[in-house]
């Protein structure tokens, strides 16, 4: 099932084993198995979401900002905080990323209900 793709913590679930080494005793792994892994370690990973454009700073793009300007602003600036911790190393500086990720987040709330027509609609 390993070489099939199955993962060990998967395969200790299948098999009901409550730890890896009585699922290790049960596995053999070989050398083709571990070249195989290593090669796949090395690929670049498939997981990462991309990266949303960044923000034009001229004086054309300032003039022309609307409400549905704002709100891409935004929900762009949101994506790349949420994004920031997974491609860095943990820090201490996660916890205050996280702080300013809720600021933002009502600034967006605060922001729809200004942009918002007398009737509720934007």
């Amino acid at each position: 099932m390993l070489r099939a793709g199955v993962s060990l913590p998967a395969l200790m679930k299948l098999l009901g084993h409550h730890n890896a080494n009585l699922t290790l005793l049960h596995v053999e792994v070989t050398q083709q198995d571990l070249q195989r892994e290593y090669q796949a370690a090395l690929l670049p990973p498939r997981h990462r979401m991309p990266v949303p454009p960044a923000l034009k700073s001229d004086a054309a793009s300032a003039s022309s900002a609307d409400a549905t300007a704002v709100r891409t602003a935004i929900a762009s600036a949101l994506r790349l905080m949420d994004l920031y911790p997974q491609l860095q190393a943990p820090s201490r500086a996660d916890r205050q990323i996280r702080l300013l990720s809720l600021r933002l987040t009502r600034i967006r709330s605060i922001f729809e209900k200004l942009s918002s027509g007398p009737d509720g609609e934007k």
